[in-house]
């Protein structure tokens, strides 16, 4: 179901953007600034799971391989009227998702870096800013024009499966404010600025994608870094960037199945790993006295993920049968900001073994002290086999889509309880399922994390070095 869904949503995408083509400024496609699937009610969802919900639309179905180049012709020309740039332009980073750590932003050469921030200061991580603020509201709002001609083209599409649809149009007349705001401030920092080269941290809110359509327009080469695992394909595509920097060969085929071209994609890895292989780590001793946990007791870390918790309450319980483990409870930060994280809390008072963590500790020091994480969609099995940890993967079949990133590991993908259960008393307490463990993540880093430490070569790569 969740493929034909899919094949639905890029061809609504692309006849949206085809459709509302007429809302242009500053060369920019305003459609191409949505983030689409938030404009999707869920009736209209429903719809999309229809395999002849294409013939609702008035564009043909295109293969797969397609949707990269088709998005491709809408994106902004080069302008003719593009100054030339120097050879000592600063390379542009944009604070908003980067996901840098302190030690990340001190690779960076003040010369010619700038950070983009809301923040009104000079300097942030010893770099020089750029605040977003001073470069908004410079020119009048014209975004009535805009809304005046979307009303217009909603008016024609009455029969319209989403056109039509109330909750969209709302979205829309929203959104459309806020784009011309963002592109009115990245034009007059490109005009003030001598900017070399961009470096976003995702193309799915807004200002980043902004930043590299303006960036194309004026033919300066954008960067964009992978905001997490791929888990969900409507926020990691298209590619609005020069270059979309991956982690490893998984993310460069799934791109390549959507029609991105070699030159598009670097393996390069995202510099907030980093901190696995240049900072030093707790003691386990040390971390233990902190927690308040047993140090001679083995350590099953579990990164939770939403709409999960019965999984790992249920699992948490049957490991509690074994007097030899404490289990780290951390819940996903949205369960946190929601406060769904009660059933874990009550688990940290009825068992003496089980800790419930926020940020007491940084997760690479629970995780460098752990005998085994347990995850499901999370790149927190990924910093786990940086950290030459063992990773045992929940994922239900009952899941609507089928996330393949973990598939590799082979037998430590479990599908039930029982099977997890199993599979961790096996990678705890048998030398031999401990020992293929390794070999299986091992493989799993020298094809999909093939790097250790990646700011410096992000640097380099942004300078054209």
């Amino acid at each position: 179901m969740s493929e034909v869904y899919l094949k639905n949503y890029w061809l609504l995408n692309l006849e949206y953007i085809k459709v509302f083509s007429e809302l242009v400024h500053h060369n920019i496609s305003l459609p191409l600034l949505s983030n689409f699937y938030q404009y999707l009610e869920e009736d209209v969802k429903k719809k999309m799971k229809n395999k002849d919900f294409y013939k609702y639309l008035s564009i043909a179905p295109i293969e797969e391989k397609q949707l990269q180049s088709e998005f491709e012709k809408w994106l902004p020309l080069l302008e003719q009227t593009t100054k030339k740039r120097g050879p000592d332009g600063v390379v542009l980073l944009n604070t908003d998702y980067l996901r840098f750590s302190a030690g990340n932003f001190s690779h960076f050469n003040p010369e010619y870096t700038k950070i983009l921030t809301r923040a009104k200061k000079s300097e942030l991580y010893g770099l020089p800013t750029i605040c977003t603020l001073d470069y908004t509201n410079k020119v009048p709002d014209s975004s009535h024009i805009f809304i005046e001609k979307a009303q217009k083209i909603f008016s024609t599409y009455k029969e319209h499966p989403l056109f039509s649809n109330k909750f969209f149009q709302t979205k829309l007349l929203n959104d459309l404010p806020i784009m011309i705001e963002k592109i009115n401030m990245a034009y007059f920092i490109f005009e003030e600025h001598d900017i070399s080269s961009v470096i976003v941290g995702t193309t799915e809110d807004i200002t980043n994608r902004v930043l590299t359509l303006i960036s194309k327009s004026k033919g300066i080469p954008s960067y964009c870094l992978q905001h997490g695992a791929i888990m969900g394909e409507e926020a990691f595509f298209p590619i609005f960037a020069t270059k979309q920097i991956v982690y490893g060969e998984y993310e460069r085929e799934w791109y390549f199945q959507r029609g991105g071209a070699d030159s598009q994609i670097e393996i390069l890895g995202h510099p907030r790993y980093d901190d696995i292989y240049d900072k030093k780590h707790l003691e386990k001793k040390v971390l233990c006295k902190k927690l308040n946990i047993d140090p001679s007791k083995k350590i099953i870390f579990i990164a939770t993920q939403p709409f999960k918790t019965q999984v790992y309450v249920e699992l948490t319980k049957q490991l509690m049968k074994d007097k030899n483990i404490t289990v780290i409870i951390k819940p996903h930060p949205w369960e946190k900001g929601r406060n769904l994280v009660s059933e874990y809390i009550h688990l940290s008072k009825v068992y003496p073994n089980v800790k419930y963590i926020t940020t007491e500790v940084s997760i690479y020091d629970v995780i460098s002290n752990s005998d085994l994480v347990v995850i499901s969609n999370s790149t927190v099995g990924l910093e786990a086999m940086l950290l030459d940890k063992p990773v045992v993967v929940y994922k239900s079949k009952s899941e609507e889509r089928d996330y393949k990133y973990y598939d590799e590991l082979s037998w430590l993908v479990t599908h039930s309880i029982e099977n997890m259960i199993q599979t961790i008393e096996k990678v705890l307490y048998d030398s031999s399922y401990s020992t293929t463990a390794k070999q299986l993540r091992d493989y799993f880093i020298q094809k999909n994390y093939p790097q250790t430490t990646v700011t410096q070569k992000l640097q380099d790569l942004s300078r054209g070095m």
